[in-house]
């Protein structure tokens, strides 16, 4: 019977672990392809990048408040592979020769050559900024205990921002043509709007944020359950 009841609570933790793992995955490969484009609103030329990359931090947050920071660091090295498996199978693919019948292949070529810099760009600001989302939200965590989940989510993940946009922007857009034409200034001043939207992003989030963990909180797995090989707080 004890078996049965440990077994009841091992699944549930390592299910949800699992969803985030996926949803994290996702996030990290639109990055990294459908995020080369830039768009233009409210006079602020932004990356779409912008607009989902966000909620990677929210993910690696709701993994270090219940499962701590050694599975947030296996989400970043999770992603950081991923990547890599991405930049390489699309050099891959653009190398192939292009079929007579596929009349889009110049546009193919052009849409995914840059590719192999923006991962090299977005894995060296994801690695540091990633870690350093992770290592915060920790030293916060030890800090506060299980209350101010709020400081945590929006200290760790603003400043891993911060560190995230300056590196990827300024490795990936400057002296590229490919993508990036402007000046110096223009450069600045798309940092300054992407990191704006993620600061909002970042503040949308924490509602967020205090709904995902109020509702695992509510299954008793997640209060009472201690994973095994793991540094998980639902003991707390």
């Amino acid at each position: 019977m004890n078996q049965i009841v440990k077994h009841h609570h091992f699944v549930w933790p390592e299910f949800f672990f699992c969803v985030l793992c996926c949803l994290f995955a996702t996030f990290v490969v639109l990055t990294n392809t459908a995020g080369v484009k830039l768009f233009y609103v409210a006079g602020m030329s932004l990356p779409t990048s912008c607009l989902w990359y966000p909620f990677t931090f929210l993910i690696t947050d709701i993994v270090g408040e219940f499962y701590g920071e050694r599975r947030g660091y296996f989400l970043v090295v999770m992603g950081f592979c991923l990547s890599l498996l991405v930049m390489l199978f699309c050099q891959v693919s653009i190398r192939l020769p292009v079929s007579p019948y596929y009349p889009a292949g110049a546009a193919y070529h052009e849409v995914f050559s840059p590719t192999w810099r923006l991962i090299a760009a977005s894995m060296a600001a994801y690695l540091l900024a990633q870690a350093v989302d992770v290592r915060i939200f920790e030293l916060v965590h030890r800090t506060t205990g299980p209350r101010y989940r709020w400081l945590r989510n929006n200290v760790s993940t603003m400043v891993a921002q911060l560190v995230d946009t300056v590196t990827v922007q300024f490795l990936f857009m400057w002296n590229n043509e490919a993508v990036f034409t402007g000046t110096i200034g223009d450069l600045l001043g798309i940092m300054a709007a992407t990191y704006g939207v993620k600061v909002c992003i970042a503040l949308i989030d924490t509602p967020l944020f205090y709904l995902v963990t109020s509702l695992v909180r509510r299954r008793p797995e997640f209060s009472l359950a201690k994973l095994p090989n793991s540094d998980s707080r639902f003991a707390q």
